[in-house]
């Protein structure tokens, strides 16, 4: 539970820039991907090549609507929530 408040997306809702900061507690081996309202998987981005807590997504070219951020870690563990792209 407690680690689950470590994780930050800001500025939501944005029209262009989407910054992630994630738990050092659970490594920087992780994969960002966004989805659409229809499931369509709109954004992916590999961190284990990179290998950094905080990432910035450039998101501009997305049409406005409500996405689903979902951030997979080689452990197994899982995270998600809704940013609204203005």
């Amino acid at each position: 539970e407690e680690i689950l408040n470590e994780f930050k997306v800001f500025a939501n809702p944005t029209s262009d820039i989407l910054y992630i900061n994630t738990p050092l507690i659970l490594g920087k081996e992780y994969i960002i991907e966004l989805y659409d309202y229809l499931g369509r998987k709109v954004i992916e981005l590999d961190n284990s090549k990179l290998k950094y807590q905080k990432q910035k997504l450039d998101i501009k070219h997305l049409s406005p609507a409500n996405y689903q951020v979902v951030i997979n870690y080689k452990t197994g563990e899982k995270w998600n929530t809704i940013i609204n792209k203005k």
